[in-house]
Formats: structure tokens, C-alpha cells, sequence
């Protein structure tokens, strides 16, 4: 047999597609295989861009909704799973802001109960920075705010950041120097 042994990535590739192929004709342990692997990650990217809870968990349900009725069409052409959800993901927290700007809301604060050992004074401090972070966030443009989002939250790297953002390598880089220098500036000033 002549030719090179798979490498690990094109084996995940191979995997991934026979997953996909599987989950195109609804096998329960396909579609579950999917979400049990990929909702924490559409979940984690959704969380670093919405504030509420339940709006993130509404929001991820529907990213899975959506891919459902992907898969009943014959043409669909999924070249990276992942890529894909994060995509729709990034479309559904637009709309979802976009309906918010449109129909403001007072959203009801959730409130977290500290398991015991924590220190409550440390915990407020710890909220307190990740709402100036997402504060400041806010203040970035769409594009910036989902660049920071994939390379940090779902630490992708640039490569798959640029496929998901259907961007050039470079741009992403500029785009990630830019959006992280004017984050600086946003926390600097108090956002």
C-alpha cells in the first residue's frame, strides 16, 4: 500500500464528514454525537456576546434548530460542521440585537447562588470585570467583537477563525490587532 499514513487532523476531517453523512439521514446517534460535542462550544461563543442566561440557551437551541432543517435539504453543502454553527450562531445574537435595539427591553437580573467556600466579596469583584469586559465588548464593531469572540472564547485558531469569518488569514490578523487595541482603549477609559 503506498501513500502517507492520515494525519490526525485528517482523520477528525473524516470522522467529522461520516458524522455529518450519518446526521444527514437523522440517525439519533449521529445528531446526538453532534450536539453532545459542539452545543457547549455554539453555547460558550453565544455566552461571551449575550448577557442573559436564557437568551444564550434560547439562542443555542435554535443554532441546532436551524442546523435540523439544514439537513433535510438534498443540496446542503457542510464543508466544517463547527464553522457552520458558529456562523449561524454569530447571524442569530445580530438578530437577536438587532430585535433588542428595535424593542428595548428591562431584562430581570439573574442571580447566582456562591457554592459554599466562596468568597463572596471575590466573586463580586469577578463580576464586576467580566461586565466592564462585556461593557466594552459592547462598544466594538460586530466583526470585531465576533473575531475576539472565536480566537478567545472558542480558542480557534487563525486559520479556522478566517474559514468561519470567510476571511483571509491576514485579514484576521489585522482585524484581532485592531479589535484588541480598541478593547484596550474601551476598558481604559471605564467603558
Amino acid at each position: 500500500m503506498t501513500g502517507t499514513p492520515p494525519t490526525a487532523q485528517n482523520r477528525q476531517a473524516q470522522e467529522a464528514a461520516e458524522l455529518l453523512r450519518r446526521a444527514k439521514q437523522f440517525e439519533p446517534q449521529a445528531l446526538t454525537a453532534i450536539h453532545d460535542a459542539l452545543y457547549p462550544q455554539v453555547f460558550r461563543y453565544v455566552s461571551y456576546r449575550v448577557d442573559d442566561p436564557r437568551t444564550c440557551e434560547d439562542i443555542t437551541a435554535e443554532v441546532f434548530l436551524r442546523l435540523l432543517k439544514a439537513l433535510q435539504k438534498e443540496d446542503l453543502t457542510i464543508d466544517n460542521l463547527r464553522a457552520w454553527l458558529l456562523g449561524t450562531a454569530h447571524h442569530l445574537v445580530q438578530d437577536f440585537y438587532r430585535k433588542s435595539y428595535r424593542h428595548p427591553t428591562t431584562p430581570i437580573e439573574h442571580h447566582e447562588h456562591l457554592p459554599n467556600g466562596h468568597n463572596p466579596a471575590e466573586e463580586a469583584e469577578k463580576n464586576a470585570t467580566r461586565h466592564q469586559i462585556r461593557r466594552a465588548l459592547r462598544q466594538l464593531t460586530d466583526e470585531q467583537q465576533h473575531v475576539l469572540t472565536l480566537r478567545f472564547s472558542q480558542e480557534l485558531s487563525v486559520h479556522e477563525t478566517a474559514r468561519v469569518m470567510q476571511k483571509s488569514v491576514e485579514a484576521v490578523k489585522v482585524l484581532q490587532y485592531r479589535a484588541l487595541a480598541a478593547l484596550r482603549r474601551q476598558l481604559e477609559r471605564g467603558a
